[in-house]
């Protein structure tokens, strides 16, 4: 979904539900971030929809910028080489269903997730072949649509006057991946090939860490920890081969933020937030794209 689009629902679905759900219970596990990088907008929100006391759904996304990484070398036995790669993220996360536990301080949630995840890859560029001067011209287009279901356990607990901390786990068991490439080589001639297909894919998980630490009488400070590993099985077809090639990759998601937290309510016990976000994403190891973020935003975590 295009960064407009993604900011327009940000801003419609949150005001609605701090305004219909005022009490504190009502907004409890409600956030947006609204992470700003290289004038571009990057949303991330979590809406819960309570049923009952103990018992919420919810809507959640989060939209990646679009990174662009231009690289240029000259390696005097093969070619002159430039390449300009572009990676895109766009998440979307349906809470199911959850279940609170709640017994004094601490919290147990069990629940069920449902997460769509659309990712595109695109390297293009040109090579200069030294001796010949022959140039040649490539496209390669990876498009990723991962859906999950996911078993997910969270723990909270508060210590009093000193900060409260929840721990989350989701798992799992057997995404599935819908994959196709499109790769164009033109060399005087244009060489295309392509695949699609679906795959069942291994189990992957995300772990999380959110505290929040109660610091002077006008703010707190907010700390939030994310690590996702997601590995993925597919076949590609590749100019020149004629048969599909199986790849395996493995991709690691780690989100790093900072927030001061004020203690003055906006509606319920939802509160202004302003911070820093990290978000490195990984690909058998090699860095993918690291994003930088100044965050403004509002949140009821605890």
């Amino acid at each position: 979904m295009e960064r407009s689009k993604l900011f327009l629902v940000a801003l419609f679905l949150v005001p609605p539900s701090l305004s219909a759900n005022q009490s504190d219970d009502n907004t409890r596990g409600i956030f947006l971030d609204l992470g700003i990088a290289n004038e571009e907008a990057q949303p991330e929100l979590f809406v819960p929809i309570r049923w009952a006391k103990n018992i919420y759904s919810g809507f959640g996304l989060r939209g990646g910028a679009s990174r662009f990484d231009e690289t240029f070398r000259n390696d005097f036995d093969t070619a002159t080489h430039n390449s300009d790669y572009v990676t895109q993220e766009d998440r979307y996360r349906i809470n199911i269903i959850s279940y609170e536990l709640k017994q004094d301080n601490e919290i147990y949630v069990f629940g069920f997730n449902y997460e769509s995840i659309s990712r595109v890859e695109e390297e293009y560029g040109y090579a200069v072949q030294d001796g010949t001067l022959a140039i040649v011209s490539y496209n390669y287009l990876n498009n990723l649509d991962i859906s999950k279901l996911s078993l997910t356990f969270n723990y909270e607990n508060k210590i009093k006057n000193i900060l409260s901390f929840k721990l989350g786990a989701s798992y799992s068991p057997a995404p599935s991946l819908d994959y196709r490439n499109e790769d164009y080589v033109i060399n005087g001639t244009i060489f295309t090939a392509g695949s699609s297909n679906n795959y069942s894919q291994p189990r992957s998980y995300v772990l999380t860490t959110d505290i929040e630490i109660i610091a002077t009488s006008k703010f707190n400070i907010g700390l939030n920890i994310q690590y996702e590993y997601l590995p993925l099985k597919y076949e590609r077809a590749f100019v020149g081969i004629g048969a599909l090639v199986p790849e395996e990759s493995e991709y690691e998601t780690y989100i790093y933020s900072f927030k001061f937290i004020f203690k003055k309510a906006l509606f319920g016990n939802v509160k202004p937030v302003i911070g820093y976000k990290s978000i490195i994403i990984n690909k058998d190891s090699e860095e993918l794209s690291n994003d930088e973020l100044i965050v403004i935003g509002v949140e009821n975590r605890f």
